[in-house]
């Protein structure tokens, strides 16, 4: 237990990076965007399909897929810190 919270504080301030730039997304185009995170996949943003109706999302979201009531994407920063996430496992 003692080197999983090990593991747990010392990915807290790295965590930041992508937690801010979600934030500062989320004001530029005035979506409700999710940031979510997926062992599996890594981060990605995931937004209500219903939000989209009539509109087309920004050239910046990239991926995107559409999953029963949600639109999910990615960015290529997002991408990116993916990759740097994987390789510091």
């Amino acid at each position: 237990m003692k080197a999983f919270k090990n593991c747990v504080v010392s990915w807290s301030p790295k965590l930041h990076t992508p937690l801010s730039k979600h934030s500062s997304t989320t004001d530029t185009y005035s979506l409700p965007l999710d940031l979510r995170f997926e062992s599996q996949r890594g981060y990605f943003i995931r937004l209500p399909t219903i939000e989209l109706e009539d509109k087309i999302l920004p050239p910046i979201f990239i991926s995107v897929n559409k999953k029963k009531k949600y639109t999910e994407f990615s960015t290529l920063e997002l991408m990116q810190w993916n990759k740097r996430v994987i390789r510091s496992i």
